[in-house]
């Protein structure tokens, strides 16, 4: 589970580690201060790919306080649509302090890997690729590089 320090001024940038390709994932979450766990007020989350456009209409969608597990689900992972192999998820918290309210933004950057034997960690051209034997097909999708 991933630990959010709500004393940490500015941004919270996690790195979640590898996800497969269509996927469906919950990424666990938690917040902590310096006397233990806390719980927030209020929380909202965004799914963005690494340029900040928004994926699946996936803005600022409401979190329960009582289960912090973002949902992604197939779509989500998919780096055929969104073209990258990172996403990040945006989250913007509210608590109650003895100071006040306050809110804290973190950002979860997940790396998802593709799930095909053929095109591993194959993004735009880039990264290692097997090499097409004569008993393996082509989708319509698919083209033979030559």
């Amino acid at each position: 589970m991933l630990s959010i320090n709500i004393e940490d001024l500015g941004t919270s940038r996690i790195q979640y580690g590898d996800i497969r390709e269509r996927q469906t994932v919950f990424v666990p979450f938690s917040y902590v201060d310096s006397s233990g766990s806390v719980t927030p007020t209020k929380v909202q989350w965004s799914l963005t790919d690494i340029e900040g456009n928004f994926l699946n209409s996936r803005v600022f969608t409401d979190l329960p306080v009582n289960s912090l597990e973002i949902p992604l689900d197939y779509d989500d992972t998919d780096v055929r649509t969104h073209k990258q192999h990172q996403i990040l998820i945006n989250i913007a918290s509210v608590f109650n302090t003895a100071a006040g309210e306050i809110q804290i933004n973190s950002v979860i950057r997940a790396d998802i890997k593709f799930s095909s034997a053929i095109f591993p960690d194959l993004i735009d051209g880039e990264g290692p690729i097997e090499e097409l034997t004569e008993d393996m097909e082509l989708t319509e999708d698919m083209e033979m590089i030559g």
